[in-house]
């Protein structure tokens, strides 16, 4: 079995297996270390050759701290070509859009319910005979298309429809078109009392006003 010593010795008194760089770098160093070495013992050049590798992983673990010494300069990334950055004010932008979006459509709603309530109470109105309740959700500029005034039509409907014993009002197949303060409904009319029953095909104009829905235009086919 070949000894641990002899590959040392002959790297370390062998000018062709000793590196190049420390010939070139320490070259006094190299030549006190031959000499010294020469006619020394084994074991001398075996801790010899130790004490070379440690000062040279010395060497090497100072360099290595210096470059961790060197600052490091920040800098943003690089995006790829083609790529969208969001920043923090686009996004709180996108973000007051959406609430502004969700406003309107819950301002919308708020309409849409509002009409059909007073839609309701429009109906109910006239079914239990509440001619001021009825009247009241006509606007004051209202123009029958029977071209009676105002005033002739108020009287008109006032004595139709206390004469009556009893009436029965319904709405089927309600159509809504909205806008912002304005809606279009058209539905299918159910009208009953003692003496006769009505089917019949009813549009009717609503203008928001003051916070209440009322009807501005009424027409039956």
């Amino acid at each position: 079995m070949s000894s641990p010593i002899g590959p040392v010795q002959k790297w370390v008194m062998s000018d062709t297996s000793w590196p190049q760089w420390g010939r070139s770098q320490w070259p006094l160093t190299w030549q006190f270390a031959r000499r010294a070495l020469k006619g020394s013992s084994r074991r001398n050049r075996y801790f010899f050759s130790i004490a070379c590798i440690w000062v040279l992983a010395l060497h090497l673990t100072h360099l290595m701290a210096k470059s961790d010494d060197t600052p490091i300069v920040w800098g943003p990334p690089v995006e790829p070509p083609g790529s969208v950055i969001v920043t923090s004010g686009q996004t709180d932008l996108a973000s007051a859009a959406l609430q502004g979006q969700d406003r309107v459509d819950d301002e919308k709603i708020e309409l849409a319910n509002g009409l059909r309530a007073t839609l309701r109470q429009w109906s109910e109105a006239w079914q239990r005979q509440d001619v001021p309740a009825y009247l009241d959700m006509y606007t004051p500029d209202f123009v029958p298309i029977s071209g009676f005034s105002r005033q002739a039509w108020v009287q008109s409907r006032t004595q139709r429809i206390r004469e009556k014993r009893s009436i029965r009002h319904e709405m089927r197949d309600l159509d809504i078109q909205m806008s912002t303060s304005t809606a279009v409904v058209k539905f299918t009319q159910i009208y009953q009392d003692e003496k006769v029953k009505l089917i019949d095909q009813k549009t009717m104009h609503w203008v928001y006003r003051d916070g209440l829905w009322m009807i501005s235009l009424e027409k039956t086919n």
